[in-house]
Order: C-alpha cells, then sequence, then structure tokens
C-alpha cells in the first residue's frame, strides 16, 4: 500500500502551502496532515473490513438460513456482531487531535507510531480475510464441524486484531498524559 502519509502532502492545496509558511502554524499544518493520513488510512482498514470480511461471513449466513443449519446460525452471527464492533471502533477511533495550542500536543513523531499502529493492521485484516474464503466450501461440502472450527478461528482472529488495535488506543492515552 502506498504510504499515504506521502500522498497527503503531495496533495497539499494552496491555503495549506501558504499555513506551511507561517511561523508557529507549520508544526501544525504537519500534524493535521498526518492525522488526515492516519484518517485515511484506518477508512481503508474499516472498508476492507466491511467489504471483505463482513459481507462475505453475512453472505454465509444467508446460505445457512436457506439449507436450515440453525445451529450454526448462531456462531456466524456472534462473528458478524464482532467484526461489525471492530469495523466500526477502527473507523470511528481517537486520532490524537490537539489544536493550535492544547494542554497536551501530539508531537509529529508520535502521529508516526500511530499510523505505524495502523499500517500494522492491514496483514491481520489480510489474514481475516485469507480464513473468509474457506467458508462457503465448508457449507457446500457440508462440513459444519470444519465451518464451526473456521468461525472460531475468525473470532480469535478479530479479538487479536482488535487487542492490537486497543494498544494503538493505549499509546495515545499514553502521549495525552
Amino acid at each position: 500500500m502506498t504510504d499515504l502519509r506521502q500522498y497527503v502532502e503531495e496533495n497539499r492545496g494552496l491555503l495549506k502551502k501558504i499555513e506551511l509558511a507561517i511561523p508557529g502554524f507549520r508544526g501544525y499544518r504537519i500534524r493535521e496532515d498526518l492525522r488526515a493520513a492516519d484518517n485515511i488510512l484506518r477508512c481503508y482498514i474499516a472498508d476492507q473490513i466491511e467489504a471483505e470480511i463482513k459481507k462475505p461471513i453475512e453472505g454465509v449466513g444467508e446460505k445457512l438460513t436457506r439449507a436450515f443449519e440453525i445451529d450454526s446460525i448462531r456462531d456466524v452471527k456472534d462473528c458478524i456482531n464482532q467484526i461489525k464492533g471492530l469495523e466500526a471502533k477502527i473507523r470511528y477511533a481517537e486520532h490524537g487531535y490537539s489544536g493550535i495550542s492544547p494542554q497536551f500536543r501530539i508531537e509529529e513523531n508520535e502521529l508516526n507510531k500511530i499510523y505505524e499502529f495502523d499500517l500494522a493492521l492491514i496483514d491481520q485484516v489480510k489474514n481475516l480475510q485469507m480464513l473468509i474464503h474457506s467458508l462457503d466450501t465448508y457449507i457446500l461440502d457440508n462440513k459444519m464441524n470444519d465451518l464451526k472450527s473456521a468461525l472460531n478461528e475468525i473470532q480469535k482472529q478479530a479479538t487479536n486484531l482488535d487487542n492490537a488495535f486497543s494498544q494503538r488506543q493505549s499509546f495515545i492515552k499514553l502521549v495525552e498524559t
């Protein structure tokens, strides 16, 4: 994936370029651009979770409903609920805002670390995506035990992703104090 920090920097408008030239405002502009890049990255990750993980699992739930596999539907619903919560948590996460003259300022290097936390989540999302591909095969082959195991593994990986994201949130709280 392209480094979005560079993308945001390269696509600054005239007003933002002027802000960079104003003493005392330059640091604020740079930090805001880093926050914007991180927000774009988190939205990308959340979109991937929604499109490539949540929607396919919802499709599995529909197939199980049509096949009257009542026992497995509950497992799918639990998995969907966990994924929905994770997607929302990532999409709407705190991003370490600090104004021009804040009481607590999150500096450029700390914002870069937050971005790196989020960038590392992409690999975990890809791992989840790979697990999703096996679900349809288990339904077609009527291997409900394997489906249940795969759903449990998806929930385990989602928990790991959630824990990694919680470390990011803890880092922000630590920096703000």
